[in-house]
């Protein structure tokens, strides 16, 4: 909402929940000239060491490392149909569709 702030943290090292929460945020407020996105504060950066999220990523096989599955997806139409459940669309950079966000 107009005025609001969002402060998103987790305890996670998987960007799907993680930098594609955050770009799904910016994008549904209409991106990044939408928003003013501020550091984080001086002393709570210290306590948190904050560090600079990524920008693209690979997605596991949901069987990843069973069975001897070492499936990662790079693009959303890669991933099988029957996988796609629950992980929504892709942003599109321009470049080469790299998955990028879920809705």
């Amino acid at each position: 909402r107009p005025g609001g702030a969002v402060v998103y943290s987790t305890c996670s090292l998987n960007p799907v929940e993680n930098e594609s929460v955050i770009a799904s945020a910016i994008e549904d407020a209409g991106g990044v000239d939408a928003m003013e996105i501020v550091p984080l504060n001086e002393s709570l950066a210290k306590k948190c060491r904050p560090m600079r999220g990524l920008s693209e990523w690979k997605v596991p096989h949901p069987k990843y490392g069973k069975n001897e599955n070492y499936t990662m997806y790079d693009v959303f139409d890669d991933v099988p149909l029957e996988h796609q459940g629950g992980m929504g669309d892709t942003t599109d950079n321009g470049e080469n569709g790299i998955l990028k966000t879920q809705k």
